[in-house]
């Protein structure tokens, strides 16, 4: 390859999975150990977990996360091995939705990293799909990223945000660039999803 700058990209949690309501992934804890799911026939999910020494236990109805709740002795669900990234647990239900448990550890501007964050999701059928390409632009002098957002085949992206590029409302989303570099990963950049894809110039 001619040119030697070389960029190795990585696209954020942030699109890790898009629920049934299209509302984002939900958070429970952070720093947990030992999570399990189950979720009831009436799509009602229980997950438990230790933290700090504790053993801990919500139940979530809907897009709410409540405290302590537990769900009726009898389910339907199935255990399947992991299918999301960074997926510790997952169910999937006789109609074929889908349940999973993610523990995800974000990081922020200049190699910050945040605490590990257990978060809910679910789906039925496919699931979002990231497509990324890169190419060269003015004449070769920047790398420059494209990219589409879809779930179900249709771009999903949000329709208010502030100036800033963060998301108003319940389906915005945002697509984070970390790079890595000789001392780890950064993040340098964020970019909304919008209908026809979206770009980044990648400046050195």
């Amino acid at each position: 390859m001619a040119r030697s700058y070389l960029i190795f990209v990585f696209c954020a949690a942030v699109l890790a999975i898009v629920p049934v309501t299209a509302s984002a992934s939900l958070k429970v804890s952070a720093w947990t150990s030992g999570e399990r799911l189950t979720v009831s026939r009436g799509g009602t999910a229980q997950i438990t977990w230790r933290e700090n020494g504790h053993k801990r236990a919500a139940i979530i109805r809907g897009n709410r996360v409540i405290y302590g709740g537990h769900i009726a002795a009898g389910r339907t669900s199935r255990q399947v091995r992991p299918s999301v990234a960074y997926g510790v647990a997952e169910v999937v239900l006789p109609n074929g939705t889908h349940y999973a448990l993610q523990r995800i550890r974000r990081l922020g501007q200049f190699g910050q990293r945040g605490a590990p964050e257990l978060r809910f999701a679910r789906w039925h059928g496919a699931k979002p799909r990231l497509q990324l390409t890169g190419e060269w632009a003015y004449n070769g002098r920047l790398p420059r990223i494209c990219g589409t957002a879809t779930y179900h085949g249709r771009p999903f992206f949000g329709g208010r945000h502030t100036l800033s590029g963060r998301p108003l409302d319940a389906f915005g989303r945002n697509v984070y660039i970390d790079v890595l570099r000789s001392d780890g990963w950064f993040r340098i950049m964020g970019v909304l999803t919008r209908p026809r894809g979206f770009a980044l110039l990648i400046r050195r």
